[in-house]
């Protein structure tokens, strides 16, 4: 068997949580903390402290539910740790800090001796852990391993099995209800803490009636005012019980009078319906026959239609064939002068066609032979030209020799001339 503190409360300027927790619960860790959750409700109605034991087939969790001031004072502690205890008592705006202050147990097992956490031991373990985070300005939350020679648990074990139980309890629903007083309290919590039972959950000192019904314990303590309420309110469910179980009776009563009267009723209204139900067969049989009757006039009277009308029909059909043969003979005839116009067309195109052709052929025949005879015409204009200016020219060089002679001559009777003088003179 092993242990691990395990504190839920506030710190000085940190609302509550659960400010240590043991490792490795992290599956148990909602469960738990619902169960804390329950033992904290109503907190202003408490007078005293709650005891808390809780199991859940693997751990089980024990411990006080209270206000921190109200534990400590239970407890003998040397002037110092008291004034260091006291520091705890209040938070930042001075109001009374309470809280759950307990151990899990890991791997219980029911030995001869009996496990009993007392005050002492349980205030102690709180200052330890508690106070050197109690002014963090952010919440805290400290993960303590499983032991029990660290834990000292030897000094909470006692070898007293004896728990003197109350006898009186009252049963609500699926709860167990005790009158709570401090003994009653403090023997249940060591009987819860040390049983062989598992999966239940006790708490102590329920201190307002409506907390009961909606709780998640098994087994509560509560006053002698709220136990006397329940036992009125059980009292007063057996009368409403009682009460409803004659009114139940005369329901019966009244109701089996009821259903044989309606069954009177109904056997009659059977009668009577069976009565109208045969008239209504013999009415229908006839309806029946005379429909019968009916339906074969009229299907002769629809054989003799449909056999006119298949006939109409045929003799429809028939004009339908001569006609669409007719349409058919028409269809070809058409198409055969189509297909005889189309050919002679076809043979005017190619004719059109050779015909333009010839045309066409001829045209650039006769264009060729203008050609070549424009050709033969320009050649020989060329041809003319070209003689004539030959003669031009050979007339040109003729008339240029003749004046260069005279020239010649002319120079040469002025040199005559010249020469004669200068003789003459001479």
């Amino acid at each position: 068997m092993k242990i691990s503190p395990i504190i839920h409360t506030r710190l000085y300027n940190c609302d509550y949580s659960l400010v240590v927790k043991p490792t490795g619960i992290t599956n148990e860790l909602d469960l738990i903390k619902k169960h804390i959750f329950y033992s904290n409700k109503s907190m202003d109605f408490l007078d005293g402290e709650r005891f808390l034991v809780f199991d859940n087939g693997n751990y089980r969790i024990a411990g006080i539910v209270g206000f921190l001031n109200k534990i400590c004072s239970h407890c003998k502690l040397s002037e110092d740790f008291r004034k260091k205890s006291e520091r705890l008592f209040r938070d930042s705006k001075g109001r009374p800090i309470y809280g759950f202050i307990g151990i899990v147990i890991k791997d219980f097992v029911n030995s001869d001796k009996s496990i009993v956490p007392t005050y002492d031991y349980l205030w102690k373990m709180f200052v330890e852990n508690i106070s050197p985070i109690f002014d963090s300005p952010m919440p805290k939350s400290i993960e303590k391993e499983f032991g029990f020679a660290e834990y000292n648990v030897n000094s909470i074990l006692s070898s007293d099995k004896y728990f003197d139980l109350p006898k009186e309890s009252k049963k609500f629903g699926d709860k167990k209800i005790f009158v709570s007083t401090s003994k009653n309290d403090y023997e249940l919590f060591k009987h819860f803490l040390n049983s062989r039972e598992r999966n239940f959950a006790f708490c102590s000192n329920i201190s307002k009636i409506g907390d009961i019904p909606e709780s998640i314990f098994s087994v509560m303590t509560t006053n002698q005012n709220c136990f006397n309420e329940l036992e009125r309110a059980e009292e007063e469910a057996k009368k409403k019980a009682e009460a409803e179980a004659k009114r139940k009776a005369e329901e019966e009563e009244r109701r089996k009078v009821e259903a044989e009267a309606k069954r009177k009723a109904e056997e009659e209204e059977r009668r009577k319906v069976e009565e109208e139900a045969r008239k209504k067969a013999e009415a229908e049989a006839k309806r029946k026959a005379e429909e019968e009757r009916r339906l074969k006039a009229e299907a002769e009277a629809k054989r003799k239609a449909e056999e006119e009308e298949r006939k109409i029909e045929e003799e429809e059909r028939r004009r339908k064939a001569e006609k669409e043969a007719k349409r058919k003979a028409e269809e070809e005839a058409r198409r055969a002068r189509e297909e005889a116009e189309e050919l002679a067309e076809r043979k005017r195109r190619q004719d059109e066609a050779r015909r333009i052709e010839e045309e066409e052929r001829e045209r650039r025949e006769a264009r060729r032979k203008r050609q070549e005879a424009e050709r033969r015409r320009m050649e020989e204009e060329d041809s003319s030209r070209f003689r004539e200016r030959r003669r031009d020219d050979n007339e040109g060089n003729i008339g240029c020799a003749s004046s260069f002679l005279l020239i010649i001559g002319g120079i040469a009777l002025l040199i005559g001339g010249i020469v004669y003088y200068f003789f003459k003179e001479g």
